[in-house]
């Protein structure tokens, strides 16, 4: 397999003296079998072989996460390989990224053990969200905000059963004096009442903790439009007519945050095998209450996937409608999706307090308002079970506000 990648003999020999030969011939066998191109595996290689020099490594065993973090350090001042140019920006995160990849392939990653008793508590919990089958980004939201309050709690508490609602008060307070909004106390608020409601039910704290913490008053409406006015988001569609891979790719995913006004998780859920071409209608996966809805598809829209599936997708065994348009191919992420539309907002310099997905969704919905549509039909567009949510995307036009008084009021004559 060397010889399909290695033209000099030299460079052969080199591969096949250095240690672990067989192990790192086959994972890179694995990445041609996945469709990586030679030039990218030929890099691989090489690094591969920094990766055994300077970790140390004459056979396959567990390796730390740590190890590899403090390889890739000394891969950045390493004067055996930056000899004609500098080492880049993101020399040690590439290093650490494929000495990962190389021995999680062969299962030789070392399972660390929790740290301290906090981190045992925080994994236990986080198993707990997954059992409750919520989605990905709430259980990352809930993980990231635990591990800042158990990171602060543990440098004055030897054990979760040792914190008191003081603590709980002085954390938030010190977060408040740092810059922390009102909105984000309270978000932040919810997060440890849930988790200390579990801990008391699993006895490692009392209950007065979790029913003592109190989220400060938020407006539910403030004023300020979340997101862009319609005739921007007629822009951005506009905006992006080429007919690269790239390019069709981000018009599907656009057309279907604005128009469908479907949440980044479901837009990067669709499968090819969601659309019924002949009935002109696909499905979607509700990401917080896990429900299915068929929705019609608009004729706009189907040609613009159409178009992406023809000249921007890449042929591979990936059945996810948006993958990455290099090998190897798997399924894009939300955050993927998050990062575009900022970036075409940016570009087009159009105006909004929020300009991530979520705020094209808060577009349709205000739109679909300004032409009449009922609470109803636009509360099963979004997805949402309860009609009063719909009123949040009314809250910034009066006129608006009083058709919504309207429709209540003709709903108990």
């Amino acid at each position: 397999m060397i010889e399909q990648i290695f033209g000099w003999e030299r460079v052969r020999q080199i591969q096949r003296d250095a240690p672990l030969f067989d192990e790192r011939e086959r994972y890179l066998s694995h990445m041609l079998d996945l469709g990586v191109s030679k030039e990218r595996v030929r890099s691989i290689a090489s690094i591969l072989l920094h990766v055994v020099r300077l970790i140390g490594l004459d056979r396959i065993r567990p390796v730390a996460v740590a190890e590899i973090e403090q390889a890739s350090h000394l891969w950045m001042i390493d004067s055996q390989v930056h000899i004609t140019r500098r080492a880049g920006p993101t020399s040690a995160e590439s290093f650490a990224h494929t000495a990962i990849k190389w021995l999680r392939f062969h299962d030789a990653i070392a399972q660390t053990t929790p740290d301290s008793p906090f981190d045992v508590y925080l994994i236990e919990f986080l198993g707990f969200l997954v059992s409750e089958q919520l989605s990905v980004a709430t259980i990352r939201s809930n993980k990231s905000s635990l591990f800042l309050f158990l990171d602060w709690a543990r440098a004055y508490n030897s054990d979760l059963s040792s914190v008191r609602l003081l603590d709980v008060d002085e954390y938030f307070e010190i977060k408040r004096k740092a810059g922390w909004k009102p909105r984000t106390v309270a978000s932040q608020c919810s997060i440890l009442r849930r988790f200390f409601r579990y801990a008391a039910i699993r006895g490692w704290t009392s209950f007065r903790i979790a029913g003592g913490i109190r989220s400060p008053r938020v407006p539910r409406y403030d004023g300020a439009p979340k997101g862009p006015r319609w005739k921007d988001v007629r822009r951005l569609l506009a905006a992006n007519s080429g007919m690269s891979p790239d390019e069709t790719r981000t018009r599907a995913m656009l057309f279907l945050c604005s128009i469908y006004a479907l949440r980044a998780s479901e837009v990067m859920n669709l499968t090819v095998d969601d659309f019924d071409w002949f009935n002109e209608t696909f499905i979607v996966r509700r990401a917080k209450q896990g429900r299915i809805q068929q929705f019609p598809l608009q004729f706009e829209v189907g040609d613009v996937i159409l178009n992406y599936l023809k000249h921007g997708r890449p042929r591979c065994k990936c059945r996810s409608l948006f993958v990455t348009l290099k090998p190897p191919y798997h399924r894009l992420g939300p955050q993927t999706l998050r990062n575009t539309v900022v970036k075409q907002m940016t570009l087009l310099r159009i105006n909004s307090e929020r300009n991530g997905p979520h705020s094209l969704r808060h577009a349709c919905a205000t739109q679909l308002l300004r032409r009449g549509s009922s609470l109803r039909d636009i509360a099963d567009l979004l997805g949402h079970t309860d009609m009063s949510s719909v009123l949040i995307y009314a809250k910034h036009d009066l006129r608006l506000l009083n058709q919504v008084a309207d429709f209540s009021l003709a709903g108990v004559r």
